[in-house]
């Protein structure tokens, strides 16, 4: 019994130092004062802004403090914030931003919407993060601004406007924005408005969605228009507008969205389109991204057999020969009109060509011949490697393929890349598809979702033994 309560005494002595520590050193401490300087350590310690050691460091050490800081509902404190709100740096900005948004106060909430935009650090990254962070409070003063940026101003603030709309299913003026959206001539802001309307479900979509069919003149957005108005309807009319709008002048009225077991498919249209492990390839306008590392020549079917020297452009039953005889498959079936790129990827990226080119003439078998020689790596590099893709302004669709987690590169961790790449991509409005070869992978699951794109996870057969994520 003595020696129980000795030893809880102990303890109970132990820990009191420990905290006393921890207060003394300024762990736990939450005064404006210690946190102003443990702000100034964290961004002395940062590196250099602009870099990538940059982006990850004030995600790490420097948004954390400005979170506790904005947490101490002081007006002292929301100056601070406002400060570095208005600044030139768009990380700090951003952070700023979420740290006066998420302390739950009206003034911090008041100060968001009325610094949006102010000063020289608003770059699509802090505005794509505020914006986002604003439309998720679900405040009506924040819808609005949301709303207001999606229907006025320049096109880029127009574009993740209307992607944060994406926030507010039910709200009429929001729906209202992204149909008026659907008529813009700005392609951007179509292809913006028609990604974020695939949450809604009301009624004034169908004939806009209708009578933007009937004006698209782009084969894949046309597509894009159809898949969602027969998810929405529930029939399919083909790509034909004027059939559609003579179905729905005989419909309209007793109009009803069907349930998701009704849905109807596109796939009632006759036009036959190539498919890549089991996604339709429709784009004219494509660019493959293909891991190329060293994981890849491991076997599709199972462990591989011990003793056999690695062929590094991938022996027959490895998941880089299944990969290969798919993409030289694709490649084969792709319209001479079809404009692609590959860029394979391992330590870096590793382009075919610097840019989109045609397949017509000897672009095909120049394209094939790269697959086919093409040898692997250690690292799987994927950040560079999007990076590169969305360069090229004329790609509209990419298809991304891996079978592991990302190593190497500027950036590695999951969380980081879905970041950097969402609010890359926010405006470039890309759709990227993903496919993990082997077992199913939440992040690339996730990287498809935010960009528009459909994931698949496959064992390298193709397009029927290609199976979709639930």
């Amino acid at each position: 019994m003595f020696k129980m309560a000795s030893c809880a005494f102990f303890r109970c002595l132990l820990f009191a130092s420990v905290f006393t520590l921890a207060v003394g050193s300024g762990l736990f401490a939450n005064d404006l004062e210690t946190l102003s300087e443990k702000y100034r350590q964290a961004r002395s310690s940062a590196g250099r802004p602009g870099t990538p050691a940059w982006a990850n460091a004030v995600e790490r050490k420097v948004a954390p403090v400005l979170l506790r800081i904005g947490k101490l509902k002081d007006p002292d404190a929301l100056k601070l914030l406002k400060r570095e709100y208005s600044g030139s740096d768009p990380y700090l900005v951003a952070a700023a931003g979420l740290a006066m948004i998420e302390n739950g106060t009206e003034e911090g909430l008041d100060a968001a919407i009325k610094g949006f935009g102010r000063g020289s650090g608003w770059k699509t990254y802090s505005k794509v993060r505020v914006l986002d962070a604003l439309a998720a409070t679900g405040k009506p003063t924040a819808r609005d601004l949301v709303i207001k940026s999606a229907t006025a101003g320049a096109s880029e603030l127009r574009v993740i406007a209307i992607g944060s709309l994406s926030n507010f299913p039910r709200n009429p003026k929001a729906c209202e924005a992204l149909l008026d959206g659907l008529k813009s001539s700005h392609s951007a802001i179509r292809n913006a408005s028609l990604q974020s309307l695939q949450k809604f479900k009301v009624k004034e979509m169908v004939p806009a969605l209708i009578e933007r069919l009937g004006r698209e003149k782009d084969k894949a957005r046309q597509g894009n228009v159809l898949n969602l108005l027969v998810r929405r309807t529930g029939v399919n009319m083909g790509l034909v507008a004027k059939d559609w709008d003579k179905w729905w002048k005989e419909t309209a009225d007793r109009f009803e969205f069907p349930k998701a077991s009704e849905a109807g498919s596109p796939k009632a249209n006759t036009v036959v389109v190539p498919t890549y492990f089991g996604i339709e390839v429709a784009s004219k306008r494509v660019i493959f991204l293909v891991d190329a590392s060293i994981s890849m020549l491991q076997s599709a079917t199972g462990p591989k057999k011990k003793g056999r020297k690695k062929n590094l452009k991938g022996a027959p039953g490895t998941k880089m020969a299944a990969l290969k005889k798919e993409l030289t498959s694709i490649l084969t079936k792709l319209p001479d009109t079809t404009m692609v790129n590959i860029i394979f990827f391992n330590v870096g990226p590793i382009p075919w060509k610097s840019s989109l080119q045609p397949l017509r003439g000897g672009g095909r078998p120049e394209a094939i011949a790269f697959v086919n020689n093409l040898d692997c790596k250690f690292k799987t590099n994927i950040y560079d490697s999007l990076v590169l893709a969305l360069k090229d302004r004329r790609a509209d669709t990419l298809f991304l393929l891996s079978d592991g987690k990302p190593i190497g590169g500027t950036f590695t961790k999951p969380a980081d890349i879905l970041r950097e790449i969402g609010a890359k991509n926010r405006v470039r409005g890309a759709k990227i598809n993903c496919i993990s070869f082997g077992q199913e992978t939440p992040f690339l699951k996730q990287l498809a979702k935010q960009n528009g794109g459909i994931y698949r996870a496959t064992s390298g057969g193709g397009g029927k033994k290609a199976r979709k994520a639930q």
